[in-house]
């Protein structure tokens, strides 16, 4: 990835680092000290001076695009947790007890559940923040352009039903009617 052994070809590099981002819920820390193919990759401080770098948009646009991806990838993970907490159920002798069919019978213990749990939550942690309008909690912050929004409907209903300033009692003032 090296054009002449001194400079970076940032295309190839960024292809590569954006393809693992998608593809799996590796770190960027982890897939720079992983490298590729044996080979180093480019430091932090370099990768984020190129994110950086005006000259350089489409490399932005592709790293926030894999990182958007990678929460799609780990939401997926998440769906998939439950299958962690199984465990064999083992016999006296240690070796799994099988069904006639001859398939492993598996069940799930208080730790193996409390893992799956963890590692669901972090997926669920990621994705949310990697993808917070596909996965973050809805909020809405619109209180009064909706047509049957519940503040205006009140506004609505108490300015209609209520007495005209005229025929309000004053202060201090007994109403005899």
């Amino acid at each position: 990835m090296m054009l002449d052994g001194k400079s970076w070809d940032k295309k190839k590099v960024m292809n590569y680092i954006c393809d693992e981002l998608a593809t799996s819920t590796k770190s960027l820390k982890r897939i720079l000290r992983d490298g590729y193919k044996g080979y180093k990759l480019p430091s932090h401080v370099q990768i984020f001076s190129w994110l950086k770098d005006e000259e350089n948009k489409e490399i932005l646009n592709q790293y926030e695009l894999a990182r958007e991806f990678q929460g799609d990838t780990s939401f997926d993970e998440v769906m998939e947790a439950h299958e962690m907490a199984k465990i064999p159920i083992l016999d006296d002798a240690g070796k799994p007890i099988k069904d006639k069919d001859g398939n492993i019978i598996y069940g799930m213990s208080g730790p193996s559940v409390a893992y799956a749990k963890l590692y669901s939550d972090n997926r669920k942690f990621a994705a949310v923040k990697l993808r917070p309008k596909k996965y973050g909690d809805k909020v809405d912050v619109n209180h009064g352009g909706q047509k049957d929004n519940p503040i205006q409907s009140l506004i609505r209903e108490v300015s209609g039903n209520a007495l005209p300033i005229a025929h309000r009692p004053t202060e201090g003032t007994i109403n005899e009617d």
